[in-house]
């Protein structure tokens, strides 16, 4: 009998039930050849992610009942072998990853069986002791939370409640953001219209905030339990000042297009950028893509749908700066994007924890905030004593810090388990979530187009999974990412 990496006894699934195999896609553990919904296979029945094909079941079948005729051999279905993790298997999930990291290709041996702890990357996933913790309820806490992740990051489910969460994830951040950001520019007793300055504290608020969370995470011992999330991992420093300059330039950029009361021109022309991403991203330059005429499709929908969400006064020629704006936000969208998907899904190596790469870019971007703001808005500094109101400018920043820090981890973790299309596909998404600030803004009531629009960029988030799942050739170093 075969087993699974835990040790538990496959079994014969004949198909999948109607709610399952829609969103995120099986492939067998040995050929990696992906397993449709409808064919014969063999799976775990504790959810352990382990999934064989009929011809690959067969195959190490064989191979059991030769080593059990051979002399000296373990007796049949005792152990199996495991095959070293490529960066592709790598990149399943968590566990993969960490497995990967904790040493692929060891014999691993079922339960009731001896085996040293060290050798086990289930054990070392799992950590060291479960009495780390401390004693007594502690440590029953401790050691439940770890079981619970453990469950979570072996489920089959991981991936589609990633996506979800990652993106109210977003949504949440861009929302408050957004919010907080108009206040900061509008109102009469804060005024601080200074973009640059506005990124170089909320980036360096997001980052202190990063670094404080995975403080804590060690402090209790809870870092493996997050799996890949909290993976540590060398980023090109190279890398992380480009991203950093994007985020930054990016937040620079939108404060610009939202302090201009005229931004209705420059929201629609904004909208164009999941179109952009997979028209770059599938250039025979940057080869990240394959252009899918259901992608390509997908993403006209999401940028439709963010035009008709718009809402805001006719466009005019006083809108012409932020068009200005916009212009330059969607390159650096699209550039930030690529680039992450790049730095999340390596073609060789561990993929990096998104928790340690936002990090050092919400850093990095807070350097290259300063550096911008002392050239651009040198009066920004010397008119910070003089503010009429401290308090309310500090406090405003600092949410806008908490909201850069949710948005940045929740995009590079999205486009790590997903792709840079579906990074950019959030885009007209955003649209969607200042709806209702735009209509306080305006004293008008939203639209049936508004809501339309709406309509939209939900269908446009179906459809795209639906194309992951049609697949098709696959460019050179895309292999990794799985929807």
């Amino acid at each position: 009998m075969l087993r699974c990496r835990a040790g538990h006894v496959v079994e014969k699934v004949k198909k999948l039930k109607p709610w399952q195999g829609h969103i995120h896609v099986r492939e067998c553990f040995y050929c990696h050849n992906t397993i449709d919904r409808h064919e014969l296979h063999y799976s775990c029945p504790e959810k352990c992610r382990f999934d064989v094909c009929q011809y690959c079941y067969k195959s190490q079948i064989g191979k059991l009942k030769v080593r059990s005729r051979s002399p000296g051999s373990a007796r049949s279905g005792s152990t199996f072998p495991v095959p070293g993790d490529s960066g592709a298997a790598s990149s399943r999930s968590g566990f993969s990853a960490a497995k990967d990291f904790t040493g692929a290709g060891k014999l691993l041996t079922p339960p009731g069986v001896s085996n040293d702890a060290t050798s086990s990357p289930m054990r070392e996933f799992r950590g060291q002791s479960t009495g780390s913790g401390g004693s007594g309820k502690t440590a029953q806490i401790h050691q439940r939370f770890r079981s619970v992740s453990t469950q979570f990051l072996e489920s089959s489910w991981q991936r589609s409640t990633e996506v979800v969460f990652w993106t109210l994830m977003v949504f949440a951040g861009d929302y408050i953001g957004a919010v907080y950001i108009q206040r900061l520019t509008t109102t009469e007793d804060l005024e601080f219209p200074f973009p640059f300055l506005t990124a170089l504290v909320s980036n360096l608020v997001a980052g202190l905030l990063v670094i404080l969370f995975l403080f804590t995470l060690d402090r209790f011992q809870a870092r493996a339990s997050l799996g890949e999330l909290a993976l540590v991992s060398e980023v090109d420093l190279k890398m992380q000042i480009i991203l950093g300059i994007l985020v930054t330039c990016e937040i620079g950029a939108a404060v610009k297009v939202l302090s201009n009361e005229h931004h209705t021109m420059a929201s629609w022309f904004y909208m164009l950028t999941p179109v952009a991403t997979i028209l770059v991203a599938s250039s025979s330059f940057f080869r990240m893509e394959v252009l899918q005429k259901e992608l390509l499709t997908a993403a006209g929908v999401a940028s439709f749908g963010g035009i008709l969400a718009v809402k805001g006064p006719l466009p005019s020629l006083e809108g012409l700066r932020a068009l200005q704006w916009a212009m330059i936000a969607v390159v650096i969208t699209v550039a930030r994007c690529l680039l992450t998907q790049r730095v999340m899904a390596p073609a060789d190596g561990t993929r990096p924890g998104a928790l340690h790469v936002a990090k050092a870019v919400l850093l990095a971007g807070s350097t290259v905030g300063a550096e911008l703001s002392i050239v651009d808005e040198w009066t920004g500094f010397w008119s910070l004593p003089w503010l009429l109101n401290k308090g309310g400018v500090c406090h405003m920043l600092f949410i806008i810090g908490l909201c850069d820090a949710m948005s940045v981890i929740g995009h590079t973790r999205l486009i790590q388990i997903t792709s840079a299309t579906f990074g950019a596909l959030l885009v007209p998404f955003h649209t969607v979530t200042v709806l209702p600030i735009e209509a306080q803004s305006l004293g008008a009531p939203i639209t049936a187009i508004n809501w339309l629009g709406l309509v939209l960029c939900a269908t446009s988030a179906v459809m795209y999974f639906k194309a992951r799942k049609i697949g098709g050739e696959t460019a050179e170093g895309y292999s990794l990412i799985q929807c």
